[in-house]
């Protein structure tokens, strides 16, 4: 192990693997880790961990978004997809309940404190969606204690297969509830051999429903979206887009944007 990582290491406190769920599979999964030595640190919705683990004869650390909200203090949340040559995803999921990882944070500046627009865009492909999660439960929780947050959010999840739509429930159900200003939309980008698909999940991918904002070729959306009513609620001159996942689709979502007239982007980019 290089002094750089063993240093590195030191420095982490661990937690062990308390709760793991499978989304789709064993390959994409919430694990929830609960701190064994002290405090949880305090982090702002948005914001990541860093977490290692010795594998293949090194300690090799990664960060992860977290996806719990930051007033829950007994664990942190994170949502991971397995990469099958990487060097850290493959030991996480090989991890039992009981078992340590090592974790450190908080970093990163993706929140919702560097926009004021009164309209947000957040996009995310697979596991980008992690962030998002942690800000609206963040928003839900300050809405039930009387402060509500009093903008308009549009959450656009894209994906290949319906079965890999995390946390499709609980986003469903947030946007159910009266007054809080949350539109979801689910997206897939495979329908066609996907035996789970009903009309309340859109299909093409996050990009092509970004043409809907312009004149360009509309994707389908959920069956109980209007292409008008998004359009709608996403002004350009008050809206920012937050932008999350998979690199090729920040760049072609930030040239769209553009070519729309969305001047405030952010993006989380550390893939």
């Amino acid at each position: 192990m290089s002094e750089g990582r063993r240093s590195l290491k030191d420095r982490m406190h661990l937690a062990v693997l308390s709760e793991r769920i499978d989304v789709a599979g064993p390959e994409v999964a919430i694990f929830r880790f609960r701190p064994v030595d002290g405090e949880l640190f305090s982090f702002t919705a948005g914001q990541y961990a860093t977490l290692g683990l010795d594998a293949g004869g090194e300690f090799v650390p990664r960060a992860y978004s977290i996806a719990s909200s930051p007033y829950v203090r007994d664990h942190l949340e994170f949502y991971i997809n397995v990469i099958k040559d990487g060097q850290l995803t493959p030991s996480i999921f090989h991890l039992h309940i009981g078992d340590h990882i090592h974790y450190m944070g908080p970093k990163g500046i993706f929140t919702l404190a560097k926009s004021q627009a009164p309209h947000l865009l957040l996009i995310a492909t697979g596991t980008g969606l992690a962030p998002y999660v942690s800000m609206l439960r963040t928003m839900h929780a300050e809405e039930l204690a009387g402060r509500p947050h009093g903008r308009k959010v549009t959450l656009v999840h894209g994906v290949r297969h319906t079965a890999d739509l995390g946390y499709r429930w609980e986003l469903d159900g947030l946007a159910r509830e009266a007054g809080f200003g949350l539109t979801y939309v689910p997206m897939v980008s495979r329908h066609e051999n996907d035996p789970f698909w009903t009309p309340e999940v859109g299909r093409g991918r996050v990009t092509e429903l970004l043409k809907l904002l312009g004149d360009g070729d509309p994707a389908t959306l959920p069956s109980s979206i209007g292409a008008e009513a998004l359009r709608d609620g996403l002004p350009p001159g008050d809206t920012a887009a937050y932008l999350c996942g998979n690199p090729d689709m920040i760049a072609d979502a930030k040239a769209l944007l553009a070519e729309r007239g969305y001047a405030e982007v952010l993006t989380e980019e550390y893939w």
